[in-house]
């Protein structure tokens, strides 16, 4: 296949992807303190802290809000945004600020083009969790340390806790370390009452297991010099179906919830007609190989969702092994004469392969959406492994076209 169909299919893929448009059910709240309640557009935290796209159900109108136009926009059991003005923000504008948890002490996060940052609020006073990064010079070297602004920022919110002061010492300015030190504030001062009224629920990624299928053109090459006596042709492109089982998770001890690690095993039916010549002495001989191979190949690889639209294009690669785990093998070989006449042939059939062991890296392009609520994925591999015969090394290339679908 030409690579420029690949570069094409790479292409489409991922601007697909990336200009399809996800909604989810949801409401947002003017000035006036009027709910309207709609479908609201999932954009990445930048975009979400700086625009609303909010769709009418019936009619399917989009109405975009900026933070002077509403105060707060909500999805149904997700994000949460406030509409507010920032701490040391020369240019006095509001920004929607994603509440991270809504109790005694508040918790937000925004970013921008130039980071995210962190806010607490306590009786209504908003205030940046800082940690400015600076450069300590000595004679015979340079340290870049940490000034931990948010430390004291953090500890006269969190006297009442004895407990929760102490972990302060070990916390650092990330989401999973403050929302557990807000956390665990909460829990130390409202032993009976509930005194956190929001906290954001991270999605938490299934494991899914599932089904898959593919179809791809492989092509095998002899790594061996040709010489004078010996021509090594190049093998026949092989279309071979391939059908297997996956499972599919979140990478662990990663918070990453677009890194994902995918295990496959999977069979395919190849066959195959190669052929190689070669003259020793007084005759030239003509060999041709007629070969079908059951293969088993199991696959461990990476992927990488490239945004959080519905239909969401990935990045993939992993290796591969494959293995030949039953075969057929007929060979017909001729030998001539030096005036070109056949001077014999000889058939035979085998269960030898020249081919059973193949392994090497693959790296692809894909997407994943849902299809009736149902995880399906797609994608597009390009593989290029090294297989080992009984007693010749190949090249082996593949290019494949595969699909998954997730069972539970």
């Amino acid at each position: 296949m030409k690579i420029t169909t690949i570069l094409m299919a790479v292409c489409l893929c991922i601007s697909c992807g990336l200009y399809s448009q996800s909604y989810e059910s949801g409401y947002v709240i003017n000035n006036q303190n009027d709910t309207i309640f709609g479908l609201i557009a999932v954009k990445n935290n930048n975009l979400s802290s700086q625009k609303c796209f909010l769709k009418d159900v019936s009619s399917d109108k989009i109405s975009t809000f900026t933070p002077d136009d509403i105060s707060q926009y909500r999805y149904d059991n997700g994000k949460y945004y406030i509409s507010a003005t920032i701490p040391n923000d020369s240019t006095n504008q509001k920004h929607f600020l994603e509440f991270l948890i809504d109790g005694i002490i508040d918790l937000f996060y925004y970013q921008d083009n130039t980071g995210g940052y962190y806010y607490v609020r306590n009786n209504d006073t908003l205030t940046e969790l800082k940690n400015t990064q600076y450069i300590e010079k000595t004679d015979n070297a340079s340290y870049l340390k940490n000034k931990n602004e948010y430390v004291s920022t953090l500890a006269p919110l969190l006297q009442g806790s004895t407990k929760t002061c102490e972990k302060l010492m070990s916390t650092t300015i990330d989401y999973n370390s403050l929302l557990s030190l807000i956390k665990y504030y909460h829990k130390d001062m409202c032993i009976e009452d509930q005194c956190v009224i929001y906290e954001k629920k991270q999605k938490i990624e299934k494991m899914h297991v599932g089904i898959l299928a593919g179809y791809g053109s492989m092509q095998v090459n002899n790594t061996a010099k040709s010489t004078d006596v010996i021509t090594l042709n190049t093998y026949e492109t092989i279309f071979s179906p391939r059908l297997g089982i996956f499972v599919d998770f979140p990478v662990p001890f990663i918070n990453n919830q677009k890194l994902r690690l995918k295990i496959e095993n999977a069979y395919s039916l190849e066959k195959q007609f190669n052929k190689l010549t070669y003259s020793t002495g007084f005759y030239s001989y003509s060999v041709r190989f007629w070969e079908k191979r059951f293969n088993m190949a199991n696959n461990v690889y990476f992927t990488y969702d490239l945004s959080r639209t519905k239909f969401k294009p990935m990045l993939l690669g992993g290796l591969f092994i494959k293995t030949t785990l039953d075969s057929e093998l007929k060979v017909q070989i001729n030998a001539y004469s030096p005036d070109g006449k056949l001077a014999f042939s000889d058939l035979n059939n085998g269960k030898c392969t020249y081919l059973n062991f193949e392994t090497g890296p693959f790296a692809g392009v894909g997407c994943r959406t849902k299809v009736f609520g149902i995880p399906v994925s797609f994608d597009l591999r390009y593989t290029y492994g090294t297989g080992l015969g009984s007693s010749l090394k190949f090249k082996v290339n593949y290019l494949s076209a595969n699909m998954g679908i997730a069972l539970f």
